[in-house]
C-alpha cells in the first residue's frame, strides 16, 4: 500500500477495515485491532490503524516517538499473538500536519484464527470478542479436516476422517521411501493425541487394508459421534482415554 492510498484511508471515513487510535491507546487495543483486521478481512484485503489520530475527531495528534513505537507494535503482534502476525514493513510513518503518524497495514491471515487472550472479530467499525459460532467458523477456515468435523457434529453423525488424507498420505509417503530411509515398510505406524487421534482412526478404519498403519496408538481420541463399523482384522491398536470425577482422574487403556 503506497503512501497515497494510506493517506486516502486516511481521509476516508472509519469502516470495517481502517481505525483510528489516539497517540495513548493501550498496548492491549493495538493487539485487540490487529487480531481482529488479521481473522476478519477477506483475502487480499488489508486493513490499517492509524495511531496519532483522534478517534472521534479525527484531528492529527501525532505520536512523540514513531520509531520506539512502530518497534512495540511489531513486538506486540510478533510476542503477544499466538500464532504471530510479522507486520515486517508493514508498520509506517505518515507525516501529516506537521506530525508524525503511524500507520499499521494488517494482511488477511491464512493462519486465523489468531489470539491475544479471546479471539476478536470485526463488527462494523468494531473489534469485539469472537462468539462461539464465529469462533468455530473461525477455526473451520483454517483446515478442511475442522469444517468436515463440525459439519459432521453439528448432524450428529459420525465424525470419521476418511476425507482428510493426511494420514493416510502420510503411511503412503513413508512406504514409498522406506529403502532410503531405513524403515520396514510394514512397522510404519501412527499415533496422535486430540485431533490427532482422529486422524490415526481414519487411517485405521479405512476401507483398503493394504494402506493401513502397521500399528495406531489413539490417545484420548478417535471417532467423534456414532461409533462406525469396525473392520475385521485390524492392526495392533492401543487405545487411552480417561475420565475426570469427583476431583480425581481414571485413565484406562486397551491394546487389542
Amino acid at each position: 500500500m503506497t503512501d497515497e492510498e494510506l493517506r486516502e484511508r486516511l481521509g476516508d471515513k472509519e469502516d470495517g477495515w481502517t481505525e483510528r487510535k489516539s497517540k495513548g491507546v493501550s498496548s492491549e487495543d493495538i493487539k485487540k485491532t490487529i487480531v481482529a483486521f488479521a481473522n476478519s478481512l477477506p483475502e487480499g484485503h488489508q486493513g490499517v490503524l492509524f495511531i496519532g489520530i483522534a478517534d472521534k475527531s479525527g484531528a492529527v495528534e501525532g505520536v512523540d516517538d514513531p520509531d520506539k513505537l512502530q518497534k512495540n507494535v511489531r513486538q506486540l503482534a510478533e510476542r503477544s499473538v499466538y500464532p504471530p502476525i510479522y507486520l515486517g514493513h508493514n508498520c509506517r510513518v505518515l507525516r501529516e500536519a506537521g506530525k508524525d503518524v503511524v500507520a499499521v497495514i494488517v494482511d488477511a491471515s491464512n493462519n486465523r484464527p489468531h489470539f491475544a487472550g479471546a479471539s476478536y472479530v470485526r463488527v462494523g467499525s468494531e473489534s469485539v470478542a469472537a462468539s462461539e459460532r464465529q469462533f468455530e467458523h473461525l477455526i473451520a477456515s483454517r483446515t478442511s479436516v475442522a469444517r468436515f468435523i463440525l459439519e459432521a457434529m453439528r448432524k450428529d453423525e459420525t465424525v470419521l476422517i476418511e476425507e482428510a488424507p493426511d494420514g493416510i498420505q502420510a503411511i503412503k509417503v513413508v512406504r514409498q521411501h522406506a529403502a532410503e530411509w531405513g524403515v520396514s515398510p510394514d512397522r510404519v505406524g501412527l499415533m496422535g493425541f486430540s485431533a490427532g487421534a482422529m486422524v490415526a482412526s481414519g487411517a485405521l478404519l479405512q476401507q483398503d487394508a493394504a494402506a493401513r498403519p502397521s500399528f495406531a496408538a489413539m490417545i484420548y481420541g478417535g471417532p467423534f459421534g456414532r461409533m462406525p463399523a469396525i473392520p475385521a482384522k485390524l492392526p495392533p491398536t492401543f487405545l487411552a482415554w480417561g475420565a475426570r470425577r469427583h476431583g480425581g482422574a481414571r485413565a484406562r487403556g486397551q491394546v487389542p
